[in-house]
């Protein structure tokens, strides 16, 4: 984030270095996750992998895992671009791991990324991954080379694009809950580990991108490039990940569009799940005042909390099952009130 945010977000961008380490985008959903990815594949020198990043929420898993099947669920799991390069990362895994039998599932990762950073003729490697803000105090500490890029938006125009994109999924309560929660652990992240997160306004971004991008390259310790800012529109919330070719990325006209997308009673109901003092850090500006609406709105976003926070909880479990993950686990990583 920009460094007059600091009453926030009080990180400073780290030292200039030879190549970053891992580089790992993750900000909440619908919040820029994937232009970012994008932006940085543009960047010569950097694997990007703009598809969504599991390993962590798997990590257990795999470490529990016959040897014999790891490298072909690490390839298949990284869900590479190129099916030739997801067998070559097989093949070389499943050699590597003969050689290193005491390798655990991060060890293998870690091999993988480079291994596919050597081959593709980079430098450093970035990877999309939304969740992994929820396991940030076991990256940071297990990686000590990692770095996050944490991408917010206000969680309003989060709702607004969930809804455009998926109306018949619950986009109220367990996402605004989510949104508290990631934002005090990148705040938590800023104060214990400086030099190793940066946060980033997506609304800034798309109105501001060069000195935006350019911070995000001082983070890194890279150059910028202005190609950077050459990207196409990534990801419209009326689709699911798609490139949108001859518009750019930085697309102003879905800044605080919520009024237009959300009724009343759902911005209620969003103001009484949302952590008013990071909404009031960040987002002073919002188009109405949080908390405003009349007394019968308020009184009706009260169903619309109960039933969605209801919907959100079977939706989520159900996943977590089909991935063999803890649903407790993984509900409390996202919604549990701490930092």
């Amino acid at each position: 984030m920009n460094t007059d945010r600091r009453a926030v977000f009080d990180g400073q961008p780290a030292p200039a270095v030879d190549a970053p380490g891992p580089v790992f985008v993750c900000g909440r959903q619908h919040s820029g996750n994937s232009l970012m990815a994008t932006i940085l594949a543009r960047r010569p020198g950097c694997f990007s992998l703009t598809n969504e990043g599991t390993f962590f929420e798997h990590r257990r898993i795999v470490d529990q895992m016959k040897t014999a099947r790891r490298p072909a669920w690490m390839a298949d799991n990284l869900k590479l671009p190129d099916a030739s390069l997801t067998a070559k990362v097989e093949s070389w895994l499943t050699q590597w791991i003969d050689e290193h039998t005491d390798a655990d599932a991060l060890a293998l990762y870690r091999e993988a990324m480079r291994y596919i950073t050597q081959t593709t003729g980079n430098r450093f490697w970035a990877q999309k991954a939304t969740s992994y803000v929820f396991f940030g105090h076991e990256i940071l500490r297990d990686m000590p080379d990692a770095r996050f890029i944490y991408m917010f938006r206000n969680p309003y125009d989060v709702a607004a694009s969930k809804k455009r994109r998926d109306p018949a999924r619950e986009y109220l309560v367990g996402w605004t809950l989510s949104w508290n929660r990631g934002v005090r652990l990148a705040n938590a992240f800023v104060r214990n580990h400086p030099g190793r997160i940066h946060v980033v306004r997506f609304e800034e971004m798309v109105r501001d991108p060069g000195p935006t991008l350019q911070a995000v390259c001082q983070f890194l310790g890279v150059e910028f490039h202005a190609n950077m800012l050459e990207v196409a529109h990534i990801n419209p919330a009326e689709n699911r990940y798609r490139v949108v070719e001859g518009r750019k990325g930085f697309d102003q006209s879905r800044v605080y569009y919520y009024p237009d997308r959300l009724d009343r009673t759902e911005i209620a109901a969003i103001d009484a799940l949302v952590d008013h003092r990071l909404l009031e850090q960040n987002y002073a500006d919002l188009p109405h005042r949080p908390g405003s609406m009349p007394l019968g709105m308020r009184a009706r976003s009260l169903w619309r909390i109960g039933t969605g926070g209801v919907r959100y909880l079977l939706d989520r479990v159900q996943w977590a099952r089909r991935q063999r993950l803890s649903p407790v686990a993984y509900i409390l990583r996202r919604l549990r009130p701490g930092r």
